[in-house]
């Protein structure tokens, strides 16, 4: 029988989207331990992808320019804040990067990230009053499970509203994210009335620069898709250890479904891809003439 670590009953708020798009990625990335105990091997993906670079970039900057101002009243100095950002970048790099081709190369990145952190600092921030910013919480799911999460501003009133960045060359649907973040603070007494996606896009950087698009997240529904996200999680997970304590029942792997037709599901993004825990993919096969 597998061993389960307790450690993989914690879940991320940003998790449950990857679980919505794939549940077998998800489990390749969040049970790596307990995938490998049941016998599988997965891949080593390739160096960071340079669009989680730049945007942990940007949110470095945008977490200065946050608390700065959560302190002081002010936003403090732009450059510091390009600085920061920057550092960021450079240090999600360590062990390389994958471009793309809207990121090209280390010049390319960092004046990216420096106009986006700047657009962010004069279309958004000042508007912004943080109450906490880059603040982790956690939660009792049952069960034995627990959510953690950590948002980038609660504005304002605690009773109010919660804003998160995203970067990205577009913009995907997180409203699973959103309704478990909802869940986490009001489970702390914050009684969130609102909850914003500040989208911040990376283009090429022979375009200028688009004005962040902030989108309201219908906070009722997030929740409710992000509980059932849950559940469902915890009975993948359950009916996983069961066929991994079975050598003679059914695959243990097929207890998380696949989708072969997300965007991620490549060798570039999935740790699972082309291995005997997935192989979904092929089912696409190119056909003879």
């Amino acid at each position: 029988m597998t061993d389960f670590h307790a450690d993989s009953r914690t879940l991320r708020p940003s998790s449950l989207t990857t679980y919505a798009a794939c549940a077998r990625r998800w489990a390749a990335h969040n049970l790596s331990d307990d995938v490998g105990g049941a016998g599988y091997d997965l891949n080593r993906l390739p160096p960071v992808h340079v669009g989680a670079a730049v945007g942990s970039g940007v949110h470095a900057g945008a977490a200065y320019t946050m608390e700065t101002k959560r302190t002081t009243g002010e936003l403090g100095n732009e450059t510091e804040a390009v600085d920061r950002a920057e550092a960021e970048f450079k240090s999600r790099m360590e062990f390389g990067v994958t471009w793309d081709k809207t990121t090209e190369g280390v010049d390319t990145g960092q004046r990216q990230i420096a106009r986006m952190t700047k657009m962010y600092r004069h279309a958004l921030a000042p508007d912004l009053q943080p109450l906490l910013v880059e603040h982790r919480l956690s939660a009792d799911l049952g069960d034995g499970w627990t959510v953690s999460g950590q948002l980038d501003t609660l504005g304002g009133d605690p009773d109010a509203d919660l804003r998160d960045i995203k970067t990205g060359v577009r913009m995907r649907a997180n409203m699973v994210q959103y309704g478990a973040y909802a869940m986490l603070f009001r489970a702390h007494g914050y009684a969130v009335r609102q909850i914003f996606e500040d989208f911040l896009q990376r283009v090429s950087i022979k375009k200028e620069q688009p004005e962040p698009l902030s989108v309201e997240i219908d906070i009722d529904t997030g929740m409710q898709e992000a509980w059932e996200t849950i559940q469902a999680i915890k009975r993948d997970v359950d009916e996983f250890r069961r066929r991994a304590a079975d050598p003679n029942g059914r695959a243990p792997h097929m207890a998380f479904r696949a989708n072969p037709s997300s965007d991620l599901c490549s060798a570039k993004f999935c740790k699972a891809w082309g291995s005997r825990f997935c192989s979904a993919h092929s089912i696409i096969k190119e056909k003879k003439p």
